[in-house]
């Protein structure tokens, strides 16, 4: 961990004893994910592209529909906030499975009844 940089800064020195504003918790052991929180602002950027020029609003190819947009060429304009939060509960997703390992256990024993009543079958077709 200690080869790890983001932005030319080790790790190390990144690293909070508490969680910021954009953070993802994870168990240690099992590696599930307990919590996570993301905010970030969805903006709305002009561009235009003349096919000479790329990047630029020259000439008479330009793409943007109103002369009076060129000003706000290239500014980013805030439009909406979001901020998700996610929180697992544990009991809940044990309780969502359950039906599985349900299910896997009754196949299993199942499954080993079979073959056991398949292996007396074959004791006592061998001793006939």
């Amino acid at each position: 961990m200690e080869h790890i940089y983001i932005n030319n800064k080790p790790l190390s020195e990144l690293k909070e004893t508490s969680p910021g504003e954009n953070f993802i918790e994870i168990e240690p052991i099992t590696g599930q994910m307990t919590r996570m929180k993301r905010s970030y602002t969805v903006v709305l950027s002009l561009e235009c592209y003349d096919f000479s020029t790329v990047g630029e609003c020259s000439g008479s190819y330009g793409s943007l529909p109103f002369p009076s947009l060129k000003n706000f060429k290239n500014m980013q304009i805030p439009v909406y906030n979001i901020t998700e939060e996610i929180s697992i509960d544990h009991d809940a997703l044990v309780s969502s499975i359950e039906y599985i390992t349900f299910s896997h256990d009754r196949i299993w024993r199942w499954s080993y009844a079979f073959t056991l009543i398949a292996g007396v079958c074959c004791v006592l077709a061998c001793c006939f």
